[in-house]
């Protein structure tokens, strides 16, 4: 692996760090110390994001207890369960409920 010198967002970017704050701070430590390629990977271990969680590959189940008296509810109606198709993915949901005002 080639050493670096005087990196930028770029550099960060090709080694697989998504864009952030952080970078500015980050450039700014590994070229003022002139950091080799073992010690600048080294450095931004600290910078890894957080495991996340996955979306449920299905929406979980939920309750609709709503119905509609005219087109236009209908429609409202149809637009929430869309929405609600999309919430329900949501790792953290367990159930959920569509109920009128």
């Amino acid at each position: 692996m080639k050493d670096y010198k005087n990196i930028d967002g770029n550099t960060l970017i090709n080694l697989g760090h998504e864009p952030a704050k952080w970078f500015a701070d980050a450039i700014e430590h590994i070229n003022k110390n002139e950091l080799q390629i073992h010690d600048v990977l080294d450095y931004l271990d600290q910078f890894k994001p957080a495991p996340t969680v996955p979306l449920h590959k299905e929406p979980v189940p939920f309750t609709t207890n709503i119905k509609a008296q005219s087109e236009e509810e209908t429609e409202n109606v149809q637009a929430v369960i869309d929405t609600m198709n999309v919430l329900m993915r949501t790792p953290t949901v367990v159930s959920g409920a569509i109920m009128p005002d």
